[in-house]
């Protein structure tokens, strides 16, 4: 297995192990490195306390932040390059103001280039280590010098912030998200055993050992020499078969700690909690919507006492803040596999929005999977479906009051409410095909929330007997059938509607008054008093445009006034 740390996480770690402690990247960043999915941000775990993290990485020139010191975790501002890059530099130098152009020029000391422990000072920020904030490339003050962008003088902006977490044993949970207090320990396996899931269980050291023969691994592992120290118990893991040495070509190692099955669980594809779920669900009730998201997002099943634990307990959702339920909610919307897990666990997402109980989670959960990947038009679809069916026009202001109000109470930013309850409002009425039609939407609407209208008009379709979508759990007699039918609403319409939409932005057309050959000031200046008079005018200057009965052409249209 050869997983790619980046340069600022590996330059942590390597401070980390040359202070002698052990040093992984853990969670999220393993298992996406080992299902071929680039991490969004990297984790490491450490038998370092965080004083101990602090004052090895505060002595390389690597700034630090206590971001969670209570349970063991700080932040780190990586940086990129060291010395294999930078030939002035040594390890952990940092820039000096006298030979600060030099240095960042990639200078060797004999030419005045960088000593180690030299500091960046803020006087020189108009030569090459400038004195600018990270957005703009900039060095601040004891910042590491970067070789990718050393020549333009910069600094920062290769820069990653990287958490740092202790080692460590919760304590108990008595407000169901948060331990009440935590025990920090040498062990990464005491580390692994707190986690969620096992595929966010497994620790990997990324180190590099010369050894003689893989025939002497077992032997330089036990003797602490192969990757890491081997601390708290790692040598019977390794040959109990829950940690492993990974290099086949008899000269490279690295340690990948797999204590609960993680990797086999991703092979798999399934979802399992380490441990007792009942116990996992008990201490942090969230991790009933992370196992949902994640089932909804990587398309895995959830394992049978996992699966039994999520409907047994879901009722601890009351203890969860509605803005991490919000997060939660929304990523799994988003999923590929957003149907199926939505309809699996219709019970846990009608407890926390019970808004939708009424659905028909048949036809609504097989048309969020065919929707779009957008969030406003996956929760405008998943609202759409009633046990009815759709709900006619002169209800449908009722439904879309209803889902923002449910939305805004799960803490929903502002435009994400006011674009799902305009499409589902939207959604009432007829979809034009024509020109005029399609121009009078834009003009009303944008042309960003036309698309999105056109995409919930594309899923409910599909979704209700047109082109149902077939995935385990939904049949095809959704209550729907009829009504894509008597509402005449037809694939080939919707496409009609796009191809429609798409000319007239092409032609660049006229349908907002930005676009009009005339302003207010044109007809103040012929004639017309200042005042509601000019916007009236122009309103019906523009509708004129739209329906084809005068030309966007300023003289034209100042000759009908």
């Amino acid at each position: 297995m050869d997983i790619k740390i980046p340069e600022q996480v590996r330059n942590i770690m390597s401070v980390l192990e040359a202070a002698g402690f052990e040093a992984f990247v853990v969670g999220g960043c393993v298992r996406d490195a080992i299902m071929g999915r680039e991490p969004e941000d990297w984790d490491v775990c450490t038998s370092a306390t965080p004083e101990e993290v602090k004052a090895a990485l505060e002595a390389a020139g690597i700034h630090t932040f206590d971001t969670g010191i209570r349970h063991g975790t700080v932040t780190a501002l990586a940086p990129a390059g060291y010395s294999e890059h930078c030939s002035g530099m040594s390890e952990s130098s940092v820039c000096q103001p006298e030979i600060a152009v030099d240095a960042c020029q990639q200078k060797n000391a004999a030419d005045g280039g960088m000593a180690e422990g030299e500091v960046c000072q803020p006087e020189i920020a108009a030569d090459a280590c400038q004195q600018n904030n990270a957005a703009d490339g900039g060095m601040a003050e004891g910042e590491v010098c970067q070789p990718e962008i050393a020549a333009d003088g910069g600094m920062g902006d290769q820069k990653i912030p990287v958490e740092i977490t202790t080692y460590r044993i919760d304590g108990e949970y008595l407000d169901g998200r948060h331990p009440e207090n935590v025990t920090f320990t040498r062990s990464i396996e005491e580390d692994l055993a707190r986690r969620d899931f096992t595929m966010n269980a497994m620790a990997w050291d990324g180190s590099v050992t010369e050894i003689a023969d893989t025939g002497s691994l077992n032997e330089d592992y036990e003797n602490g020499t192969a990757g890491q120290s081997c601390a708290g118990g790692l040598s019977e893991d390794y040959e109990n078969g829950a940690a492993e040495l990974s290099g086949t070509d008899g000269k490279s190692i690295s340690l990948f700690i797999d204590p609960y099955g993680g990797r086999e669980d991703i092979e798999n594809e399934t979802i399992r909690c380490v441990g007792d779920p009942e116990k996992r669900f008990g201490e942090d009730a969230l991790r009933i919507m992370r196992a949902i998201r994640f089932s909804a997002v990587l398309g895995f099943a959830i394992e049978p006492a996992t699966d039994k634990a999520i409907h047994q307990n879901f009722s601890l959702l009351e203890n969860v803040s509605r803005e991490r339920i919000c997060a939660e909610l929304s990523k799994l919307v988003m999923g590929d596999a957003a149907g199926e897990a939505l309809w699996r666990y219709r019970d846990v997402i009608e407890a926390v929005m019970p808004e939708i109980i009424a659905a028909d989670w048949k036809s609504g959960t097989a048309a969020v999977n065919g929707a779009a990947k957008i969030l406003p038009v996956r929760l405008a679809v998943l609202f759409g479906f009633i046990k009815a069916g759709p709900l006619m026009q002169s209800d449908e202001e009722g439904l879309a009051k209803a889902a923002a109000g449910g939305l805004r109470r799960l803490k929903f930013d502002n435009q994400t409410i006011d674009m799902t309850r305009r499409l589902i409002s939207l959604n009432a009425g007829p979809l034009a095909d024509d020109r005029v039609g399609i121009k009078y939407l834009l003009k009303e609407n944008g042309e960003e929330t036309v698309r999105m209208l056109i995409e919930v008009r594309r899923a409910m379709v599909k979704a209700t007997g047109l082109e149902v979508m077939d995935f385990a759990g939904v049949d095809e007699s959704g209550a729907f059938t009829t009504w894509a039918i008597n509402s005449k609403v037809t694939m080939n319409q919707i496409d009609d509607a796009e191809a429609t939409l798409d000319s007239l932005i092409a032609a660049r057309e006229c349908f907002s008054l930005q676009q009009l050959a005339v302003n207010g000031a044109d007809l103040i200046e012929a004639g017309i008093t200042p005042g509601p008079a000019v916007g009236e005018k122009l309103e019906v200057l523009l509708d004129m445009v739209i329906e084809g009965r005068a030309d966007n052409e300023k003289n034209s249209l100042l000759a009908l006034i």
